[in-house]
């Protein structure tokens, strides 16, 4: 009886049936209906479980997060983007709770009320995101990006719970190695950056919050792009679920959002279900022509303006 269930299961267990082969010589026994059956549900709930968030996480990582750790030189474009905008610029390293080696980049004007945080976005590194300083050095802000472990000059490898910790480092980092005050800090989160930023902002207290290109939260996300991820509960999913709307929807930051209406990988729907669930003190805007990884190129007439007003708006 033992050898006849281990026949049936290893023919029914999802994998485990191509390495393994009935030999010629043996005369195929008849099988047992309801063991077969009993096998077959007992295969699907396994590989239920070994597909699910909260077991697969290298896997799920490894769909979420695309770094790329090459390590360009940029010197001369940065410096001279603060001369253009008359900050002062360092390349700043400091430690992650787990020991790794966080990278990030620090642009000081000296004449700047306010500082902006960029949590960016899961793929390449804060070498892709130059083109997205002068947007945000344009409203006489300081300026600090760092990448998350494994991304860019950062060593470890990333995930969503040692993105989280690597972003609380670097507020702190913030406040406490460079000076600046929680209420003067701007988190500013693009794509997953969003998520992380969002999480911080519950974990510490700023000053302000933009949301550029915004998710709902991790499980709704994954049911919208993975179509099997829709069988699984948010709560088998492993913390933190990253839930934007839930996080706004208790008291917050003044926030403003900003996301592509052509973006066809976070839908702009969103936004616009953040932003009815969100507190006072918040601002949507809708870029007409604007996707996904061009938001601070595209329709800038209209993010300049608004970034600006959002900022000087702010108190001291």
């Amino acid at each position: 009886m033992k050898n006849e269930f281990l026949i049936e299961f290893l023919e029914y267990v999802p994998f485990a049936r191509i390495f393994f082969r009935r030999r010629k010589n043996v005369a195929a026994r008849p099988k047992n209906k309801l063991l077969s059956v009993v096998i077959e549900l007992a295969s699907l709930c396994l590989l239920y479980g070994l597909l699910s968030p909260s077991f697969a996480i290298p896997l799920y990582n490894a769909l979420l997060f695309h770094p790329i750790n090459e390590k360009d030189d940029l010197s001369d474009q940065t410096k001279k983007l603060a001369s253009f905008f008359h900050c002062s610029f360092q390349e700043v390293q400091f430690k992650a709770p787990d020991g790794e080696t966080l990278n990030g980049w620090y642009f000081l004007h000296p004449q700047s009320r306010k500082t902006i945080m960029v949590s960016h976005g899961n793929a390449g590194n804060i070498v892709h995101r130059l083109s997205l300083c002068p947007l945000l050095l344009q409203t006489g802000s300081s300026l600090f990006l760092y990448d998350y472990e494994g991304f860019g000059k950062s060593t470890g490898s990333p995930s969503v719970a040692k993105c989280c910790a690597d972003a609380v480092a670097a507020f702190d980092f913030l406040t406490e190695q460079l000076h600046v005050k929680t209420s003067n800090i701007v988190l500013y989160g693009e794509s997953i950056g969003t998520g992380i930023t969002s999480e911080l902002s519950t974990r510490r207290t700023a000053g302000a919050i933009v949301l550029q290109s915004p998710f709902t939260s991790l499980p709704e996300l994954g049911a919208d792009h993975i179509l099997f991820l829709r069988l699984y509960p948010a709560s088998i999913y492993p913390s933190p679920h990253l839930s934007i709307i839930d996080i706004m929807s208790r008291p917050h930051a003044p926030l403003l959002i900003i996301h592509g209406m052509k973006d066809d990988t976070l839908s702009y729907r969103y936004s616009e279900q953040i932003m009815k669930r969100a507190m006072d003190q918040k601002t949507l805007l809708l870029l007409p022509d604007a996707g996904h990884v061009d938001v601070y190129k595209t329709n800038v007439s209209l993010t300049m303006p608004a970034l600006n007003k959002f900022i000087a708006a702010l108190p001291d």
